[in-house]
């Protein structure tokens, strides 16, 4: 999960993806991509403050497949198949969390966002909520 081709990757590059990412799935926020290749694992590249760079994901059993990813304008937040959502990228955007880092580890269903900011529903009907706190 923490591979990111943001120190490898310029401008006019081509990354190819394929044979050996299975079904591989692209997302981009406007300023970064993440890739999450057929094992579940990810690769970013873009601006690194913006969430070209998961590096500084929080560190939840990266073994697992990614189930979900959302993103805001400045992050990315990935579901992962245990129930624990890792994020990264821009804290304005929900990149950081860590205020509710320590409830996201399990029991995490779902994850959405809004342009600035994420909400996670859990197993037990509660949401917990990090980003911009006026847009989420």
């Amino acid at each position: 999960f923490q591979a990111s081709l943001a120190s490898q990757v310029s401008d006019g590059d081509v990354v190819t993806a394929l044979p050996s990412l299975g079904s591989p799935r692209l997302f981009s926020n406007g300023s970064a991509f993440a890739l999450v290749k057929g094992d579940g694992s990810v690769l970013t590249w873009g601006n690194k403050a913006m969430g070209g760079d998961s590096s500084d994901a929080p560190q939840i059993d990266m073994d697992k497949d990614v189930k979900q990813v959302c993103f805001t304008q400045g992050a990315f937040a990935a579901l992962l198949e245990g129930g624990g959502v890792a994020f990264w990228g821009s804290e304005e955007y929900g990149g950081k969390g860590y205020a509710v880092q320590e409830q996201l580890t399990e029991g995490v269903d779902r994850i959405f966002s809004t342009s600035f900011a994420f909400a996670a529903l859990k197993s037990d009907g509660s949401v917990v909520a990090w980003g911009h706190p006026e847009f989420g």
